[in-house]
């Protein structure tokens, strides 16, 4: 028995020698961003993009680092990201794997055109490799530029750290919606709408403000950063802001903490549908005129800088839902999925003819504010 048992252990032992297929970390290339742009070139013979691979130098990583460079950036032509990958491979010492990459940046030029969008995300999820939780970011100009760009902070000396650093962490903004490749998938498959960041190159440093708007996969547009925070409150997708407004010719600044925003439909034959923002919060900022001494010290003063805070809301909201009906015709506020999921009869009715349906529908604006903190001082 024991000389069996003896003879299984040797046995077996031929089977647990490793893996033959495994690959040293130092021996693969790992893009922390990529870019993808329009490849104008004469001779492209087919490569429609212009790919940028952003990666980190693992030599230049620990004490006994070798080389000083931390960042290295290469461009790739291809007909798809992992053709321009693939065609890297004559090129570089190392095949490239995409396992952590953290951010792909559209260009306009390629947002513009909806086969190419169509083609790139059906690509990336379709990837057994790529991580489904990657951020996507729009950029007005070139995602060379946009990734080539150079900081002045010292720490973070390229665009692709900062970018991922500030779209998962979002510092408690409202100046844009943070977008995953799964967030878009969802959001296409819902509504047909969508929206990624937007970033720029400004001067020296990297601005993240405002949103491209996405229909059907190509993008229509663009918005500023109020914009986009209209389009936050209303989807509950603000953590917390602040909010600026004007009291008795004083600038007032409130810290919004919770805000909450409900739909209801009022008018199903005409499509009416109010919007109920609640808004929480504390004063931030409220310089006192001249001569007042008591400080906020009524009720009647509160209610009505709630009134003014609300007044500077519901405007935003307003001038934002204006933009998407009639100028985008881009239901982004899931108006089409809260009918469907609510009031299925309705949608049923509407929703073959929506993008007209949507353009003509009525949609009112109610916010509440309510100031429960003064802070230190009245």
């Amino acid at each position: 028995m024991k000389k069996a048992l003896l003879f299984l252990i040797i046995f077996s032992i031929l089977f647990t020698t490793g893996c033959w297929d495994m690959v040293e970390i130092n021996e693969r290339i790992y893009p922390y961003a990529v870019g993808i742009d329009v490849n104008n070139a004469e001779s492209s013979e087919g490569d429609s993009y212009m790919v940028t691979f952003s990666y980190p130098n693992i030599f230049s990583m620990g004490e006994n680092a070798t080389q000083e460079e931390t960042i290295y950036a290469v461009l790739s032509t291809g007909s798809s990201l992992f053709d321009a990958a693939q065609n890297l491979t004559s090129n570089l010492q190392y095949p490239i794997y995409n396992k952590h990459l953290k951010v792909l940046v559209l260009s306009d030029a390629v947002a513009r055109n909806p086969k190419n969008v169509l083609g790139i995300i059906d690509g990336l999820n379709r990837d057994y490799v790529i991580n489904k939780m990657i951020q996507l970011v729009v950029t007005p100009k070139t995602a060379e530029e946009l990734i080539f760009g150079k900081l002045k902070a010292k720490r973070q000396r390229t665009t692709e750290g900062v970018l991922y650093s500030i779209l998962i962490n979002r510092q408690n903004t409202s100046m844009f919606t943070p977008k995953t490749l799964a967030n878009f998938i969802d959001d296409m498959d819902r509504t047909g709408v969508s929206t990624l960041p937007m970033a720029s190159m400004v001067e020296d440093y990297v601005d993240i403000a405002g949103a491209g708007i996405f229909k059907n996969y190509q993008l229509i547009g663009y918005i500023d950063a109020k914009e986009n925070e209209g389009i936050a409150m209303l989807n509950n997708r603000i953590r917390a802001t602040g909010i600026d407004a004007t009291y008795n010719g004083t600038d007032l600044s409130i810290l919004a903490t919770n805000i909450k925003t409900k739909k209801k439909l009022i008018d199903a034959e005409n499509l009416k549908v109010e919007f109920l923002v609640k808004i929480e919060g504390q004063v931030h900022e409220f310089t006192l005129p001249q001569g007042n001494y008591t400080g906020i010290d009524t009720e009647e003063m509160l209610h009505d800088m709630e009134e003014a805070v609300e007044n500077e809301v519901k405007m935003n909201i307003v001038n934002t839902l204006e933009i998407l009906q009639k100028e985008y015709q881009a239901d982004a506020i899931y108006l089409s999925d809260y009918l469907e999921k609510y009031h299925p009869n309705v949608w049923k009715q509407v929703k073959d003819n929506w993008d007209e349906v949507f353009l003509e529908a009525e949609l009112e604006v109610d916010v509440e504010v309510v100031i429960e903190r003064r802070g230190l001082t009245k």
